[in-house]
């Protein structure tokens, strides 16, 4: 400004007082305003420095929220240069702000002369319980111990309580005030169910206080089941082959329990079957359908006849047992299986390892022994051919009858003539005629087809 004069105005509400103009609008200010104030007193030559000042020096305010103490990874946010202001960063450890200093007039500077900062958390506590939940619940006696496994997220953890409860009372808790700080904590805590405590669900719950006075609660409801009371086991039936009422070697028969549990629910339920099967003894029953449980499996214990009872092993998810019921299956003497079906030609079949005309599967499934000819049909050719011959007895004489007469008569007794005994075939020789036979009846049919 070359020159400055003061001047005088007088105000009324309906005047017009142009700025950058005179009131005629004849001489509009060759120039641009950047700010304008009125005073309603003059103004010292302090007061107009000051006005200067503020124009032309600049604070510029940056600040940021660290996870570390170097602020690794973290940019400076420009903020409002206003004093005092609230604001609104991610909830860390450490917090920087930058300063920078501007000027338009290098004879003057900016001037800071101090910076209050205060710090309130509004950040709750993360809590996730891992362990009991209603997906995955634990099953307890009274008196058992079990555990609360959780995580927790908080920078200034106060403390944490957990407790075991239900609608009625709370049967177990415990507070701790010595957290450690972090992201995704691991702890636990270690519980005994109350022998008092009524059976029936109960829920977890996990409380969590910072220094701030946030705090976050945590539940997982329907996840501790107390179990006192054992499984039932109150109604079972065997199923046979259609039409019968007993089974037979080789055939298959499906035992069937109806269990149940008011408690906990069962679990798991087996059979001892190690009297009518000679591989199995306790096999695990399949649930099919609300609280029927049943297996199927073959009966080929040889040589069994009769009922058998077979043990029922019923437990809940509380580890109650109940032992004390059975199953009942019928077993009778099965009939030598038919000799198989011999193919053209009297050709004997070539899975007949004992020659008795059985099949070995079939003896197998029938469980005679499939190596012996003599089993099951001792009057097979194959058997009676390990028989030894039975020797034909020597005929005895007749005796001549005598003849009484009143003249004694001159009786000559014959003198008999000895028959000799039938000769004693040795068993290798039978054993090779029987094998010539076989052969030649093999061969014989082949060569008329020829």
């Amino acid at each position: 400004m070359e020159s400055q004069q003061q001047l005088e105005f007088k105000f009324c509400k309906s005047c017009i007082f142009p700025i950058g103009d005179r009131d005629d609008a004849n001489q509009p200010l060759n120039g641009t305003l950047d700010e304008y104030a009125f005073y309603t007193k003059e103004l010292s030559a302090s007061e107009i420095l000051d006005h200067y000042k503020r124009g032309i020096l600049r604070l510029n305010l940056t600040v940021r929220s660290c996870d570390d103490a170097s602020c690794n990874g973290e940019s400076f946010i420009d903020i409002n240069d206003i004093s005092p202001q609230n604001l609104t960063v991610i909830d860390n450890q450490y917090f920087q702000y930058k300063v920078e200093f501007e000027t338009d007039d290098s004879s003057y500077s900016p001037e800071l002369y101090n910076v209050t900062i205060n710090y309130t958390d509004i950040t709750a506590p993360i809590i996730n319980i891992e362990f009991p939940t209603e997906e995955n619940p634990v099953y307890r006696k009274g008196g058992e111990q079990f555990w609360v496994n959780f995580t927790y997220t908080e920078v200034h953890p106060k403390n944490y309580t957990v407790k075991i409860y239900n609608s009625s009372a709370v049967i177990n808790h415990t507070t701790n005030v010595s957290v450690v700080g972090g992201t995704n904590q691991p702890a636990n805590v270690s519980f005994y169910l109350n022998s008092t405590a009524a059976d029936g669900w109960y829920n977890v719950s996990v409380e969590m206080h910072d220094n701030a006075s946030n705090y976050t609660i945590s539940y997982q409801n329907n996840s501790v089941v107390k179990d006192e009371v054992e499984p039932v086991v109150f109604a079972n039936e065997t199923d046979y082959p259609a039409g019968q009422t007993a089974a037979k070697q080789g055939e298959t028969v499906t035992i069937n329990a109806y269990v149940t549990d008011a408690g906990t629910g069962v679990k798991e339920v087996k059979v001892n079957v190690s009297t009518i099967n000679a591989t199995r003894t306790n096999v695990t029953l399949n649930q099919n359908g609300t609280n029927r449980w049943n297996y199927t499996l073959i009966v080929n214990k040889t040589g069994i006849n009769g009922t058998f009872n077979l043990p029922i092993y019923a437990w809940d998810n509380a580890s109650n047992f109940n032992g004390t019921e059975h199953l009942e299956v019928k077993v009778v003497t099965a009939p030598p299986p038919s000799p198989p079906r011999r193919p053209p030609g009297g050709r004997a079949s070539p899975r007949d390892y004992d020659g008795d005309g059985y099949g070995d599967v079939d003896e197998m499934l029938a469980g005679t022994d499939w190596k012996d000819p003599c089993d099951p049909n001792p009057d097979c050719a194959a058997c009676l051919a390990l028989r030894p011959p039975n020797p034909t007895p020597t005929p005895k004489p007749t005796p001549t009858p005598v003849v009484t007469s009143t003249i004694p008569p001159t009786v000559t007794t014959p003198t008999p003539t000895p028959v000799p005994p039938f000769p004693v075939i040795p068993m290798y020789v039978i054993i090779v005629i029987v094998v010539a036979v076989i052969i030649i009846v093999a061969v014989v049919p082949r060569k008329k087809r020829k």
